[in-house]
């Protein structure tokens, strides 16, 4: 099925009929722009990634992510598979279930594309995957490695005084991903990335990541050039890197840097596939929202743990490192924002908008009230 020509009807959501009472309180990720990152960047990259020859004989999917009371996320992807391909998701919800998500999920498991053993973990915080021995990191190192892992966040991926423990949480789902995933994979990870949002001692003591790599001339002509908008490729003060101008864009390449490091250590290979941004405040200079899609593949080569890496082998994991990042630099660098892109093709955003709403029509919204296509 074309990811263009997802449609939401009742058939394929699910056969419960159980009445839902209607609902009227729409929220943010009920606008167009949202449901465009779902069909344009995740379901395109997903197409993607079941394009290749190493997923022939895979028949689900498995996905981690945060799926809300709505679901629609896992209802858009799984709409968009082929060939009877299926999703088994593992998702937390930090909230209690309530009737309403009772009764979503149960039309979700209805749905062709959904796998019976999918499960939602309520009462649940993403940084409970910091403490090793909690009930959410020992189920999921039961699971089978994901293929797709969804961090959509409403508000920054390390938010103030919580960066250390939201990056420690990441890094163990990452960890046992390089460790345990043969085949390759996608992250989807949504985060604010404005200072107001941002632990910034955290930032702070991680910044000597993206500073490592600025001392390339390659990476840093990218630096200066496309995001500073500067002509000469001179270092640049660690103040001025992190001035108003592009604050959020730097922060973004940060995170991406620090993910990059711990792939290259485990031998896996890292691409940016796409990254995409908007604003939540109206008033914001720059986009505080980003939306980004990265591609992990473990790389075949034979390596003895055992034996520290000569200096030929650190300077060729550097070079590799770096050269990845100037290619994130240059997706950073280049970001559409999704709502220029709405403004630009109204006939897009009213596609996107009677998509969602016909999603929403389906789990008890009264859809004539619907505010995002006004």
């Amino acid at each position: 099925m074309d990811t263009l020509e997802l449609i939401a009807d009742s058939d394929i959501f699910g056969k419960t009929t159980e009445n839902l009472g209607e609902r009227t309180t729409f929220q943010p990720w009920h606008k167009p722009r949202k449901h465009w990152i779902r069909i344009h960047q995740w379901c395109s990259c997903v197409q993607e990634l079941l394009a290749r020859e190493e997923f022939s004989d895979i028949s689900v999917l498995n996905y981690f992510g945060m799926p809300g009371e709505d679901c629609l996320d896992i209802q858009t992807i799984g709409q968009s598979l082929s060939n009877g391909k299926k999703i088994k998701y593992f998702g937390i919800e930090k909230s209690e279930m309530t009737q309403y998500q009772s009764i979503v999920e149960s039309k979700l498991h209805d749905a062709p594309y959904i796998s019976d053993d999918s499960k939602i973990y309520n009462k649940t915080q993403f940084e409970e995957l910091d403490k090793e021995a909690s009930k959410i990191t020992n189920d999921i190192f039961l699971e089978n490695p994901f293929h797709i892992i969804n961090i959509d966040l409403t508000a920054s991926l390390f938010p103030p005084s919580k960066g250390t423990t939201m990056w420690n949480a990441l890094l163990r789902l990452l960890s046992y991903q390089f460790d345990m995933q043969p085949r390759t994979w996608l992250l989807f990870l949504t985060t604010r990335c404005d200072k107001a949002s941002i632990d910034e001692c955290f930032i702070n003591e991680k910044f000597s990541v993206f500073l490592n790599n600025y001392q390339n001339e390659n990476f840093r002509h990218i630096i200066n050039t496309e995001i500073k908008k500067i002509t000469n490729d001179d270092i640049l003060e660690k103040e001025i890197l992190l001035g108003d101008d592009c604050y959020e864009k730097i922060i973004l390449l940060t995170i991406i840097k620090m993910i990059l490091k711990n792939a290259v250590a485990k031998n896996v290979h890292m691409c940016t596939e796409s990254v995409i941004s908007y604003r939540i405040e109206k008033t914001s200079c720059n986009p505080e929202m980003h939306s980004i899609v990265l591609r992990f593949t473990k790389e075949k080569n034979v390596s003895d743990a055992t034996v520290a890496p000569d200096e030929e082998t650190k300077k060729r994991m550097d070079a590799k490192e770096v050269d990845i990042a100037s290619r994130s630099g240059h997706k950073v660098a280049s970001c559409k924002n999704v709502d220029d892109i709405l403004t630009e093709y109204p006939e897009i955003k009213s596609d996107m908008a009677n998509k969602t709403k016909e999603m929403l029509k389906n789990i008890g919204y009264d859809i004539t009230q619907y505010i995002y296509d006004r």
